[in-house]
């Protein structure tokens, strides 16, 4: 009779638990808080692996990330942007701030840091991947 009882206690316990689903989202910095990719930035060097690095001069291509999350990308007239990068032309992005290192910019994950006033954006050059290098713009 024990047995009996324990079975369908058992089976009362695994029936009662219900299943949390974890839908994990990415970390977005609110409106009210900044994060230190907030601002405008000039694009420097841009490069994809085996690909030609492309160098620009300050003020040719300007990131602004809002902190709407929207990323909007300048590119001056007459700038030949390299055909490899992406986001190689003007217009609106998006982007969420995944962690402290990792931002993903129109579905596309990028991880971030800084070297001295550089600020770097890389998709795995190591790998053949893409790297985008950003100075503060005034």
């Amino acid at each position: 009779m024990k047995n009996v009882l324990a079975v369908c206690f058992l089976l009362l316990a695994i029936i009662g638990c219900k299943k949390d689903e974890v839908n994990p989202q990415p970390l977005q910095t609110p409106e009210t808080e900044t994060h230190p990719i907030h601002g405008k930035w000039n694009l420097i060097r841009a490069i994809q692996g085996w690909a030609p690095m492309y160098e620009y001069a300050e003020g040719e291509i300007l990131f602004e990330f809002r902190t709407d999350n929207i990323l909007i990308i300048q590119i001056a007239e007459g700038v030949e942007a390299s055909p490899y990068m992406p986001l190689n032309q003007s217009g609106e992005y998006t982007f969420a701030i995944q962690d402290t290192s990792l931002v993903a910019i129109d579905n596309m994950l990028y991880s971030l840091s800084t070297q001295a006033e550089v600020m770097i954006l890389d998709m795995n050059m190591a790998a053949d991947g893409f790297g985008f290098f950003l100075t503060p713009s005034d």
